[in-house]
């Protein structure tokens, strides 16, 4: 999951320099943090950004605004998340302003993995 938000984040900033060109130097930021009963992993990047109207359209299968694409990515990534309890949403202030992709993922969903993975290791 982290890794495909990664590689959208570069995308994006890959786009934006095709496209406008970039102004400042190429910045993707990954943050966590706990807020509540979830943990908060956001992926901040300063590419091409998010149009307000397509901030709804970009979970759903086969959406892609690459030229090469399946578009399912970002679908795939919400089903896992929301499969999971937790969610996924964007957040941009449209062409050129950059994207925070936010993930919430339940503090049970981590911790239950996270004794299941200890538990493995001890075997």
């Amino acid at each position: 999951m982290l890794v495909n938000l990664i590689k959208n984040a570069i995308e994006a900033i890959d786009d934006l320099e095709k496209t406008a060109g970039v102004r400042e130097k190429p910045r993707i930021q990954i943050r966590s943090y706990v807020h509540e009963d979830y943990l908060v992993i956001d992926v901040i990047d300063n590419g091409i950004g998010i149009e307000e109207k397509r901030l709804k359209i970009i979970f759903a299968a086969g959406y892609t605004t690459k030229e090469v694409g399946s578009g399912l990515g970002l679908h795939s990534i919400a089903n896992f998340i929301i499969g999971s309890g937790g969610q996924i949403y964007p957040i941009s202030a449209g062409n050129g302003k950059g994207t925070t992709m936010r993930v919430k993922m339940r503090l049970a969903s981590v911790a239950l993995k996270s004794v299941a993975d200890e538990r493995e290791a001890q075997v």
